[in-house]
């Protein structure tokens, strides 16, 4: 296989998913937590691929499972503070993993956002943010996420009658056009819209806190050419929050923050100089030639109470990131009770970890415009209610659209799929998302005024997505949704197939074993190749769709490494989708192969 290249459009594969509809419904089985049907698709019809979102999360992607992931602890309860670690004895612990044909990703033997290890809990809780003892409030704060909806109960903003108290600086539609710090020394309040100018850079350092001014919609906008480097820690990160009294703080107090860059969009030929408008009102422009752009560096930030409908699907989210390139960097961030999406992608290319979107009224993950993300160990649990305009809800872990106005709209200097069905994985012209070790948890409060959340993931409107090895709980109507034609034209037209590595569990750790098939589709030449970490005796077959045996390519000891097996079929083989197994040992990877005359 190509370096830099994948070999599928859609995967959705080693993912989790349970009762992702209401108790007692019949779709609460492993086909009905797909939706979605694409219809008379020539490009799926050309390859007898049946264009269906069960389909592709049963037959096509093989190691997706519907069992109870034992995570009674995540789903909202008042005044409780969730807990992301499965259960022992949870499937996430057990279950085969997806190993992940991309180098940015790392391979982790457990699915969701969370190992069982002491240690891999990433989200550890602020001991001043939520509710703290005297003897808590004797030492430093350590931690850094919250989970106190209204503030009532938080002692981390060093206003008075709080630890530290600190003066208040205010910027109030103030332009920033050189660079400056601000520090823990102060609280600040943004007013009006704050920008960072083109050359300039406002660096905050960890421990600070900012507030967003309700009164004016305080917005924190980074202009294209201008920077934010925004680097907290685990024990003291950023705190970006609404001016709202503690114990009476509500979403949609301001307006987030906004980074514009230059990297390369959908909407508009950006590599020739057009722009695009941003989302939100009077934001500013992004967009460009330049998909390694660094519009900032975030860690450790919290942005709370944010967002807000300026008009129906022009909203403020919490973090927006327009046009950021490959420079551009966010990990360890947390929106916290947003009124919109907790980080929005509008094109660009970035890679992110280790994100959490609390309690929002709209979608976790959502990308467009040709954005290609990478992005792992996140989790999302949206609000189940409404705004308080009443005009949406949580709603979904992750969107992903293409381009709503132009489902076809291509990103300029990018490319499509190659002769033989490659994608051009970190420079694909249509919007890509890829997930791993997600978490996303739903609410079963059910009735008129529990509308969300609704499905884990979306994908639509000629996007390109995949999600691996994650964890989908208790949303409303069902895992994965697969809407709109163009959606299964893209899939259909670029579809060499798996490249599928899995892991099987034995007593000293993973065993990881590679099986990967190639063409595919192919015509009367195939090839399985794996490798294997230690010498094993190993067997390679071939099964019908019907589970009947067709042939045995190999059996035998075979060494440590990489091996190849040819598989040349009679001419009188019909066309038609084929599984192979490969047992090493104990192991065993599965892919499927498609014959076409």
């Amino acid at each position: 296989m190509t370096a830099g290249m994948a070999r599928a459009q859609m995967q959705w594969d080693g993912n989790i998913m349970w009762s992702n509809w209401p108790d007692g419904s019949p779709n609460n089985t492993h086909v009905g937590q797909y939706v979605g049907v694409g219809t008379n698709v020539t490009s799926c019809i050309n390859i007898g691929y049946p264009a269906r979102a069960d389909s592709l999360g049963t037959t096509r992607n093989l190691h997706n499972h519907y069992e109870d992931p034992l995570l009674p602890d995540a789903v909202y309860e008042a005044n409780m503070v969730p807990n992301w670690i499965p259960a022992a004895g949870s499937p996430a612990w057990s279950r085969e993993v997806v190993k992940i044909d991309d180098d940015y990703f790392k391979t982790v033997p457990y699915h969701g956002a969370i190992g069982p290890n002491p240690g891999d809990d990433w989200t550890t809780v602020s001991t001043w943010g939520n509710n703290p003892t005297p003897a808590q409030l004797a030492v430093p704060n350590t931690g850094w996420t919250i989970y106190d909806s209204t503030g009532a109960h938080r002692m981390d903003l060093h206003l008075a009658g709080m630890p530290n108290p600190r003066p208040l600086a205010v910027y109030r539609g103030t332009n920033l056009y050189s660079s400056q710090t601000w520090g823990p020394d102060s609280n600040y309040l943004v007013g009006a819209q704050v920008r960072v100018k083109s050359q300039a850079n406002l660096t905050i350092a960890a421990g600070t806190v900012i507030f967003g001014e309700r009164a004016t919609l305080g917005t924190l906008i980074i202009e294209r050419g201008g920077h934010l480097t925004a680097i907290g820690d685990k024990d003291n990160p950023i705190i970006m929050t609404g001016d709202d009294a503690p114990g009476s703080m509500l979403s949609g107090c301001w307006g987030g923050v906004v980074l514009n860059g230059y990297a390369r969009t959908g909407r508009a030929n950006s590599c020739a100089g057009d722009s695009v408008a941003s989302e939100g009102g009077a934001i500013g422009y992004y967009g460009g030639d330049d998909d390694t752009w660094d519009a900032g560096q975030l860690k450790y930030v919290r942005i709370e109470y944010s967002g807000k409908e300026i008009t129906p699907n022009n909203e403020l989210n919490s973090f927006t990131l327009n046009g950021c390139g490959s420079n551009s960097h966010m990990d360890y961030c947390e929106a916290f009770y947003g009124q919109d999406d907790a980080f929005e992608w509008f094109g660009g290319k970035m890679d992110c970890s280790h994100l959490i979107g609390e309690q929002g009224k709209d979608d976790g993950i959502d990308t467009q415009l040709g954005t290609l993300l990478r992005c792992q160990f996140v989790i999302v649990r949206n609000s189940p209610y409404y705004t308080i305009a009443g005009t949406q809800n949580g709603d979904k872990g992750t969107e992903q659209d293409n381009d709503e106005l132009n489902f076809e709209a291509q990103v300029c200097n990018r490319a499509p799929c190659d002769a033989n069905g490659m994608v051009p994985e970190q420079n694909y012209y249509y919007n890509r998302t890829k997930l791993a070790n997600c978490t996303f948890i739903g609410d079963h409060r059910f009735g008129a005024n529990y509308p969300g959340p609704t499905m884990g993931a979306n994908w639509r409107r000629g996007d390109s997505g995949t999600q691996w090895n994650s964890i989908i709980a208790y949303q409303k109507v069902g895992a994965l949704h697969v809407d709109d034609n163009s959606t299964w034209d893209h899939h259909c037209s670029c579809l060499p197939g798996e490249a599928v590595v899995v892991s099987a569990p034995i007593a000293t750790g993973k065993f990881f074993f590679a099986a990967r098939s190639a063409p595919n589709p192919f015509h009367n030449h195939v090839s399985i190749s794996f490798d294997l970490p230690q010498p094993s005796q190993v067997k390679v077959e071939i099964y019908g769709t019907d589970g009947r045996l067709m042939k045995t390519l190999a059996e035998g000891q075979m060494s440590a490494g990489p091996h190849v097996i040819p598989w040349t079929t009679e001419r009188a083989m019909p066309s038609g989708m084929y599984f192979y197994r490969v047992f090493a040992g104990d192991h065993v990877a599965t892919g499927r192969i498609a014959r076409i005359n």
